[in-house]
């Protein structure tokens, strides 16, 4: 029997068919058929090598790869299943068609070998609790609260056993890389004392807190399949979690503050947890001194401190400190978990002062991770792979996994790929239990059948392969559609783009605004060949020489685009960073798809393919494509109608603004072959034209009269008590300053029905809007400026409604509200004495007479509208 199936964790081969039999529309990962020869030729071939030399060269340079190619086959719902006897024989590929890495030899056909990899695919039983749906969190405050929750708990006994003591894991954002450290941390960290029962004594009650620790795991597939790995290691080591998403780019030497700031919060909780612990006299003086170091980087005097050299150190002296103090104290090796790994390397990008903040944040690495007596354990997450692992840097012990990685093809396997790919995402046999409980909540959905369920479900959310291995869904987009099919019982209004909704990766949109020839010709040829299942991808990862007879260059992409038919095959390599520099005007088309797919717009096959993942990306390409064609009018065109529009919303004036509006609606309705599909989305199209609108706005800056001081803007960003749709700054005329610019604030609202074809409904939505940006208080984040635009846009069916509120700036602090109380400003009520006209008449009127918002701004006396058809 082979290694991997021995002991009590063995697992029969079972579902390995799929419920639905591949179609000639489908994509090749979804049947299989793909051979690599198609995709690439070998180096020797790209070399024009004779016949013979070839045939010698194939038996060293060619790789094979499994039926795992079909994600189908990673195990399905058993009772959905097609009993089979055979396996998909091995095709033979070389293995430059593969992502970057060493050269593979070809091993000969082992039956047992295929056998050992599709029984590893999942090693873990499928496991799901709770019947309350909740969307992230964190892994002691789902437990106990009989949310639905996958159980990844056995990631734990993946993390222990991997083969490098420094691992990096880079995935998608809301792929549960936050809630797979939190279970970590949950399983090895001894009890601290936040959660921890105290004596009297103020000690902590070690058997107390152990039990309050083991009802998380009480019915956890760790504990039923690992008990003794679980007796072990739990709660035995000093975890430290650190989480960068905090730091902060505005000076350099905020940089340096924000990054001691986060290590300082993953430091506070230790000296009081090691005080309530018995202690010498040595690990006393220990614990006051990294307590003292603490306060010191806590206080004031820190924050005022003008000293670059000091704080370019703090956080690797705090960090020193926090990990001799616990080495020596607790008598164990320490374990390190790092969120937001990529964060520091990014937000210092592209400063002058970089260089340095990037050695500073590797020298903190560096002194965790390298040569660390102390280190048990370490184990980063992000999204990008940063240049972390140069070679001044000593870094040069990190694994990394991400959803671009080689997959295992011989018999040594890639260790972390696959222990740690099952544990993020989710797998087609949980996918599966999740369906069982959305048709056992209720009788309508149960009616729509499994199998209906489950192939909308891979329609939209399957297709990422993490660290080589196929079938894996995204964990955000499949919760939120089974928790929406509960409400709608329809698979049709269940699926929609939930992850693209939940927030705008601003490098994406600014790499589709610059690079806008490359990225519409490549968003149109990647949705042709989702649309029509294209079973060979012409956009390849190539990993050695790029063969001369690649003849799609980069300069020559957009140019030989031909969506109606077959395209000519683009060899590419993959760089060694996945952010790209975003302050050039351009970027390679390596840059771009690296970029693509380490923020899981795009996925790869095992032979290098690269392609749209799911129905819920083709939606987010679908955006992107239309970014590039607004970007691709006459460029003197668009400088001169930015320069326009800018110019009026200085004064308050939203004609011009409007007028650019009009032209994006129309050319939505004109361009966009699903333009009618996303007027039912819901909120969906709002979320596109809100972010091409200032897309285009965006590239107006640097000013000619005053490149110091661009237009500024921002998304779906947190303000007050919500989330506005879209601010910008716009500064003020040559000679003026910040606190001379105007803030303009706009809020979308989507009409449907009877509402979308009434101008009145218009209008009153549009009002409706300009109530939102003050009662939600959007405002609250404005320190400079000195006048305030609030605009409401109400989209309604081929017709448009906007609304304007302009305000100047009495005082930046918080003042009373002081608004008429004459009028009704909670909404329009239909069975009141006045129509929509007078109520909105009422309510201008109101703001001519001038009112104070609460917030240090005030109304001038303008408050026009404006209405468009398209």
């Amino acid at each position: 029997m082979p290694k991997a199936n021995r002991g009590k964790r063995t697992r029969s081969r079972r579902g390995l068919d799929s419920y639905r039999e591949p179609t000639s529309s489908q994509p090749s990962y979804l049947s299989g058929e793909t051979s690599g020869s198609e995709y690439c030729p070998s180096p020797s071939q790209s070399r024009n090598e004779g016949p013979s030399r070839q045939r010698r060269r194939t038996d060293l340079s060619s790789a094979p790869t499994h039926s795992r190619d079909n994600p189908e086959l990673a195990g399905q719902a058993a009772e959905l299943s097609v009993s089979s006897e055979s396996i998909n024989p091995i095709e033979e590929t070389h293995a430059g068609a593969f992502p970057i890495g060493v050269l593979y030899t070809t091993p000969p056909h082992n039956q047992e070998l295929e056998e050992r990899m599709l029984s590893r695919v999942q090693r873990s039983p499928s496991k799901v609790t709770g019947n309350k749906y909740s969307i992230g969190g964190d892994f002691r405050d789902i437990k106990g609260s009989n949310a639905i929750t996958v159980d990844k708990t056995l990631l734990c006994k993946a993390f222990h056993d991997l083969g490098s003591q420094v691992t990096a894991l880079y995935l998608p954002r809301r792929f549960g890389k936050t809630f797979g450290l939190s279970i970590i941390q949950s399983f090895f960290s001894v009890p601290l004392i936040k959660d921890a029962p105290v004596l009297d004594s103020g000690m902590i009650d070690s058997n107390a807190a152990r039990q309050k620790r083991l009802e998380l795991f009480s019915d956890s597939s760790l504990l039923e399949n690992e008990p003794d790995f679980f007796n072990e290691h739990f709660c035995k080591y000093p975890v430290i979690r650190i989480n960068f998403q905090s730091v902060s780019g505005a000076s350099e030497m905020d940089f340096y503050k924000s990054l001691t700031m986060c290590v300082t919060n993953a430091a506070e909780v230790w000296p009081d947890t090691l005080l309530a612990n018995k202690n010498s006299t040595a690990a006393l003086r220990r614990i006051d001194g990294l307590q003292r170091l603490i306060e010191d980087y806590s206080d004031s005097a820190f924050e005022k401190s003008d000293n670059l050299d000091i704080c370019s150190r703090a956080s690797i002296v705090l960090m020193n400190n926090l990990l001799n103090t616990l080495g020596s104290v607790c008598k164990e090796k320490v374990i390190v978990l790092i969120d937001e790994c990529d964060l520091p390397y990014i937000t210092a990008m592209h400063q002058e002062w970089s260089d340095n903040a990037h050695i500073a944040y590797t020298k903190l690495l560096t002194r965790i991770f390298k040569n660390n007596p102390y280190l048990y354990k370490g184990f980063m997450v992000g999204i990008h792979l940063v240049d972390l692992c140069g070679a001044d840097s000593g870094l040069n012990n990190i694994a990394h996994v991400s959803l671009v990685a080689e997959p295992p093809l011989d018999g040594s396997f890639a260790s972390s790929s696959e222990f740690l790919s099952e544990y993020f995402g989710y797998m087609p046999e949980e996918v599966s239990i999740l369906a069982n409980k959305a048709m056992q909540s209720s009788s309508g959905v149960n009616a729509l059948g499994k199998a209906c369920i489950l192939n909308k479900a891979k329609e939209w959310y399957d297709g990422y392969a993490i660290g080589g291995m196929p079938g894996r869904y995204n964990p955000f987009g499949t919760s939120h559609f089974f928790n929406k099919l509960r409400a709608a019982k329809s698979v049709d209004m269940a699926a929609q783009p939930y992850w693209g909704k939940s927030a705008r990766p601003s490098v994406i949109y600014k790499l589709a605004v610059h690079n806008y020839v490359v990225m519409g010709s490549l968003a149109s040829r990647l949705m042709h060949e989702f649309d029509t299942g294209c079973q060979h991808p012409s956009i390849v990862v190539y990993r050695g020489i790029l063969p001369e007879t690649n003849v799609m260059r980069e300069q020559e992409f957009s140019s030989t685009d031909n969506s109606s038919g077959p395209h000519a095959r683009l060899y590419i390599q993959l760089t060694s960073s996945s952010y790209p520099n975003t302050g050039r005007s351009t970027v390679s088309m390596e840059q771009l798809v690296t970029c693509l797919l380490f923020s899981g717009y795009l996925t790869m096959d095992t032979k290098g393919g690269v392609r749209i993942p799911n129905g819920e990306l083709r939606r987010q390409w679908e955006e992107l494509r239309l970014a590039s064609v607004f970007q691709s009018a006459d460029r003197d065109e668009q400088v001169n109608a930015r320069t326009a529009i800018v110019d009026r919303l200085r004064i308050g004036d939203i004609g011009c603004l409007c007028d650019h509006f009009k032209d994006i609606l129309q050319h939505l309705s004109n361009d966009s072959p699903n333009y009618s599909e996303m007027q039912s989305a819901d909120l969906f199209r709002v979320h596109v034209l809100g972010r091409l609108f200032a897309s285009r706005l965006v590239q107006h800056a640097p000013f000619t009269d005053q490149p110091s001081l661009p237009v500024l803007t921002d998304s779906e960003g947190h303000s007050g008590s919500g989330r506005y749709d879209w601010k910008l700054f716009i500064p003020g005329t040559s000679g003026t300053t910040h606190a001379d610019g105007i803030h303009v604030l706009i809020e979308f609202k989507r009409l449907d029905g009877r509402d979308a074809t009434s101008r009145e409904r218009q209008l009153m939505y549009a009002r409706r809007g300009l109530e939102q940006i003050v009662t939600k208080g959007y405002a609250t984040r404005l320190t400079s400026g000195s006048m305030r635009l609030d605009i409401g846009i109400a989209i309604g069916q081929r017709s448009f409604c906007a609304r304007q509120r302009l305000w100047e700036r009495r005082s930046n602090n918080a003042v009373s509200v002081d608004r008429p109380d004459n009028v009704d400003w909670s909404g329009y009520e239909e069975l009141s004495d006045l129509t929509v006209a007078q109520w909105d008449k009422q309510l201008a009127d109101a703001d001519d007479q001038g009112w104070c918002d609460g917030l240090g701004w005030k109304t001038k006396a303008i408050d026009s509208q404006y209405r468009e058809s398209f």
